[in-house]
């Protein structure tokens, strides 16, 4: 009976290792392709392209032509606040959700900051230490609050030289998008983002 105990003891603290080590591989390859990741999904919202005026039917020429002129002038002057926006040497905040998510068997895990990749554009901060709601948004901060970002667990194939994720990125409450992200090794042997596709947008 004691060899019996001892075996399924051995078991199962086999497979608690192997999770594990699944787990830190897991880690270590979301930390690889983190800064790539977020570069290639977030947008400064404030150098975010605005949309051409649409007159309205029936409006005079003279109106047209005031509106237009006063258009231009402001596109003038936002134009000069971008590139002072680009040449701003600050890092942007970005408020990580503060577990990655759990997908099919995989359960949800917190994410350690701390161990993330370093960059000289953004900080990270747990999305946990923001206001709650709307207020987040509306909050008065003495830095730029660049957004919110959510990430999923990674499903890897069979070899595990690939994977897929899905990634999710705050502006505003009804500013947000979504992405499935597939990555891959390269020929030296280094996680890199193959491509990224839009699934949802609110």
């Amino acid at each position: 009976m004691k060899k019996i105990v001892a075996i399924i003891l051995l078991i199962l603290l086999s497979n608690c290792q192997k999770t594990e080590t699944e787990l830190e591989f897991e880690k270590k390859v979301m930390n690889e392709i983190f800064i790539d990741l977020i570069d290639s999904i977030y947008v400064d919202s404030r150098t975010m392209k605005i949309p051409s005026p649409v007159f309205e039917n029936g409006i005079s020429d003279s109106l047209k032509t005031k509106n237009l002129k006063e258009y231009k002038k402001y596109l003038n002057e936002r134009e000069k606040k971008i590139i002072k926006i680009k040449n701003d040497t600050n890092r942007v905040v970005l408020a990580i959700y503060d577990t990655i998510s759990k997908i099919i068997d995989k359960p949800e895990y917190k994410i350690k900051l701390s161990q993330l990749s370093k960059s000289d554009k953004y900080i990270f901060m747990y999305y946990s230490e923001f206001p709650i709601g709307r207020k987040k948004w509306t909050t008065n901060y003495p830095f730029h609050f660049g957004g919110t970002i959510f990430l999923s667990r990674i499903k890897f194939n069979e070899n595990k030289d690939s994977g897929e994720l899905s990634v999710g990125i705050g502006y505003y409450d009804q500013d947000e998008q979504g992405f499935d992200v597939y990555i891959k090794k390269d020929i030296d042997n280094k996680w890199i983002i193959e491509k990224i596709i839009g699934t949802w947008i609110s």
